[in-house]
């Protein structure tokens, strides 16, 4: 989801000596960069004699000794290289030092990533907002729940704060529905009328996302090579009901540029 479609940090781990760390969390579409040089640090992470404690090599000191802990918004590997010694890990980027990890960092609201910061910090835990506690209202502001927007099989979580979980959290006979936003890898659940979710926006695959696209359709799209999303188009892929004869229907598709349902062509 950058989904980037992720609730809060998980902290780093070692693998052994002189081997990286591997972590991984959703951000909502921050990135952390990586600088390396061939002597001595310039800030960040620099490429010295590594410690092997950190996804991004760090200098071990040589002749200045080693690197201090680094401010918030600075690379980082592990929780000891920051000042507040959380280390905000994002899926196959790597880490950067935040204000908080999960949403029990912070006195109220939710944990989330920050794209103005730079860094995770604690959130007013209001829509869309990341949080760390699926299936309850934890951080998310009054009203909100913490719902899990994608399922990733445990490789990051992808929790924010929204209107519903289920359709029975919707009132009126509304229905809840997923809306990705795929270039900042975030989202959330929201309730919408039936038959009010135009073609190319998310929709509940699986459960009553045929009933929530306007077009009748919620058919299955592949994100990343891992994911699949339920997005409204214009046709089922599988029987090709939609279109007319002699058309074929093809399946949508999903990238950070955005959503596309399925289409008649």
């Amino acid at each position: 989801l950058t989904l980037s479609l992720g609730a809060c940090g998980a902290k780093s781990s070692t693998t052994g000596s002189g081997s990286g760390t591997d972590g991984a969390t959703m951000g909502s579409g921050g990135s952390a960069g990586q600088t390396s040089t061939s002597g001595g640090s310039t800030g960040g992470a620099s490429a010295g004699s590594s410690t092997g404690n950190s996804i991004f090599a760090t200098d071990s000191g040589g002749s200045t000794g080693p690197l201090p802990p680094q401010p918030n918004g600075a690379q980082c590997g592990s929780d000891a290289e920051c000042e507040s010694e959380k280390c905000f890990l994002i899926p196959m980027l790597g880490g950067v030092c935040s204000e908080c990890l999960t949403d029990d960092d912070c006195a109220t609201g939710t944990c989330s990533f920050d794209q103005t910061l730079g860094y995770a910090a604690c959130s007013d835990g209001g829509l869309g907002a990341m949080c760390s506690t699926p299936g309850e209202q934890g951080g998310c502001s009054e009203g909100l729940l913490c719902a899990e927007l994608l399922d990733t099989m445990g490789f990051f979580p992808a929790n924010y704060c929204s209107e519903c979980i289920a359709d029975t959290d919707c009132t009126n006979g509304q229905l809840c529905s997923p809306i990705y936003d795929t270039a900042n890898g975030s989202g959330m659940f929201v309730c919408v009328d039936a038959g009010s979710v135009e073609n190319d926006n998310g929709c509940n695959l699986g459960g009553s996302g045929d009933m929530a696209c306007m077009s009748g359709y919620c058919g299955a799209v592949d994100f990343m090579g891992f994911f699949q999303l339920g997005v409204c188009g214009a046709c089922d892929p599988e029987t090709n009901d939609g279109c007319m004869m002699g058309q074929t229907c093809m399946a949508g598709t999903a990238d950070m540029g955005g959503l596309m349902g399925a289409s008649c062509g």
